[in-house]
């Protein structure tokens, strides 16, 4: 199976699915990946994340006249995105479009063929999914894009059939020994009781439905790929579902607009499952990019740093937005940190080194976020960082923390 059937495999097969797209994406990445330019781990809150907005999206009626980015920050409480989610209530630019995307093509015929899945591919194409996208706020400070979502999809249409479907020579993926049901959990309320109870209830099956959305993300209308930071999605029901995305934007962008699009795609996936395991099929999707367009707010604050200590030089950089304080401070570190950490990714925990920075403002410590590192093909290790928006008429310091003996006040670097 090549890299690009793989992965195709893999998004319908975890579409929907308990991992959170965050996950989803990091699970493409290292099964495709052929060349691991640098090694990164970043300490990432997406499995919190995903069973917050679970319970959000299942949870009473939220404050009346909050937007989606308000109504997430109340449910991220404790969580460390509370701040940062409640600017973005207030910052961001209510959008408030909604583009109904439909992928029916004139002519197309659902008529029977000679085989089931070419019955199957007639019946998609005759009716296939589509969706209402509401984007509800954006915001971009020329770094990081934010925006929030709701989708209305269109009721799936469901097809079954007893045995194993005819015509189809080699499946998209094979799991010998498995059940559907043990291998796979969907979210979306009454999907994951539909297809067990109807697989299990015979000794070799196959039910296959309709189901169109969004992918993770966007990236710039000219096509050039913008990086998931953070963000996830879950179903109210069947059909509704409200999330949310950042992502970020690439260096040297300097418009004072930025064009975004969001990829829209409707298809068709069929389990089956008999005595020997269970069995996934894709169908052709079709797929259609949604493009929006939203001022960039440049009013950030740039600020720099460094030293030489004992074991290591560093350098460090920040920005200040509306809504958050990132950066990353990049070190040259003794040749022990670099072998240790560059056999895992995860480094070694007899090994005193540094796991993150924290931010001291005004001698109140402030949680780092979203830690995480890189080491580089140099040798160099960059930790990168992610704060709540500090206050700027206070001193600010990078804290460092290490594995073994915590916070070192004495490495603390200074930004200005």
């Amino acid at each position: 199976m090549n890299d690009e059937k793989l992965r195709r495999a893999m998004q319908n097969c975890l579409s929907g699915v308990t991992f959170s797209p965050m996950r989803q994406q990091a699970v493409l990445r290292r099964v495709t990946e052929k060349e691991t330019p640098r090694t990164r781990r970043r300490l990432s809150l997406g499995l919190v994340l995903a069973v917050v907005l679970a319970l959000l999206m299942t949870g009473g009626a939220v404050a009346a006249g909050l937007g989606v980015f308000g109504q997430l920050s109340r449910q991220f409480a404790g969580y460390g995105l509370e701040g940062e989610l409640s600017r973005l209530e207030d910052v961001a630019t209510v959008v408030n479009q909604q583009i109904t995307v439909d992928f029916r093509q004139p002519g197309a015929s659902s008529n029977a063929s000679a085989t089931d899945y070419e019955t199957l591919l007639a019946a998609f194409e005759a009716q296939p999914a589509g969706f209402t996208l509401t984007l509800h706020q954006a915001y971009c400070d020329g770094q990081r894009l934010y925006f929030s979502f709701s989708i209305a999809q269109d009721d799936p249409v469901w097809y079954r059939g007893v045995g194993l479907p005819t015509g189809i020579d080699e499946f998209t993926a094979e799991y010998e020994g498995e059940t559907y049901g043990g291998l796979f959990g969907d979210t979306r309320p009454g999907m994951q009781e539909t297809i067990t109870s109807w697989l299990d209830s015979h000794e070799s099956s196959w039910i296959a439905y309709t189901s169109a959305g969004i992918g993770d993300g966007a990236d710039l209308a000219d096509g050039t790929d913008m990086e998931v930071v953070e963000g996830d999605r879950a179903f109210i029901d069947q059909r509704t579902s409200q999330g949310y995305y950042t992502v970020l934007v690439p260096e040297g962008y300097t418009a004072d607009t930025i064009a975004f699009t969001i990829h829209a795609s409707s298809g068709m996936i069929l389990y089956a499952q008999d005595a020997e395991g269970v069995y996934l099929q894709n169908f052709p999707e079709r797929r259609q990019d949604l493009t929006f367009t939203i001022p960039v707010n440049r009013d950030t604050v740039s600020l720099h740093g460094g030293g030489h200590f004992a074991q290591y030089t560093a350098s460090a950089s920040a920005t200040i937005s509306q809504v958050t304080m990132t950066g990353e401070v990049t070190m040259r570190v003794p040749d022990e940190w670099v072998a240790t950490f560059g056999m895992n990714g995860d480094g070694d925990p007899v090994v005193d080194y540094i796991l993150w920075y924290d931010l001291v403002a005004g001698g109140q410590q402030m949680d780092n976020h979203n830690a995480g590192w890189y080491l580089q093909p140099d040798g160099s290790m960059i930790s990168i960082f992610q704060f709540d928006v500090p206050p700027t008429d206070v001193p600010l310091y990078l804290r460092p923390v290490y594995t073994l003996s915590g916070p070192h006040p004495n490495e603390d670097i200074l930004l200005q």
